[in-house]
């Protein structure tokens, strides 16, 4: 029973850092958006894959970017596998403002995909985390999002 409930304890303390990782990412958003032109916080991922777990990493992508997309204040959300290498690939967001990416980062499918993250990287997330500025933006546009509260698959 001990060691049931310290492999309990165990998997909640990893939760908590990755989620707290996660907020410190999001702090660094918002210094990072106040350096930019436009306000917009924009994130590339290199991301390394356990071998085998390219499926279950791949669909949580898919049902993630379905969802984070429709989001008010989304911009671009991307995954791209890289050609030749089996197991590498970069991801790609873009959020109108650090409260907008810390908005997404509460929604229950955002929650969901850091858990398969956890399963599927071979490396932490972070490690292969950067902030990026573009250099020649384009006027901000409105974006008329869907609400992603009706669609079941992003509850």
């Amino acid at each position: 029973m001990w060691k049931q409930n310290r492999s309990e304890l165990g998997q909640r303390a990893a939760f908590v850092s990755a989620m707290m990782t996660f907020a410190a990412s999001a702090a660094a958003a918002d210094e990072i958006a106040t350096a930019s032109r436009d306000g917009e916080v924009a994130i590339v991922i290199d991301l390394s894959v356990r071998p085998g777990a390219e499926g279950e990493f791949e669909q949580a992508f898919q049902s993630t970017a379905h969802c984070a997309k429709m989001e008010q204040g989304n911009v671009d959300f991307k995954i791209y596998k890289v050609l030749g290498q089996a197991q590498q690939y970069l991801f790609y967001e873009v959020w109108r403002s650090p409260q907008a990416l810390a908005a997404h980062l509460q929604q229950p499918y955002a929650k969901s995909l850091k858990l398969v993250l956890d399963r599927t990287l071979q490396r932490p997330a972070q490690e292969g985390l950067h902030y990026i500025s573009d250099l020649s933006p384009y006027p901000q546009r409105h974006i008329d999002n869907a609400v992603t509260e009706i669609l079941p698959e992003c509850r």
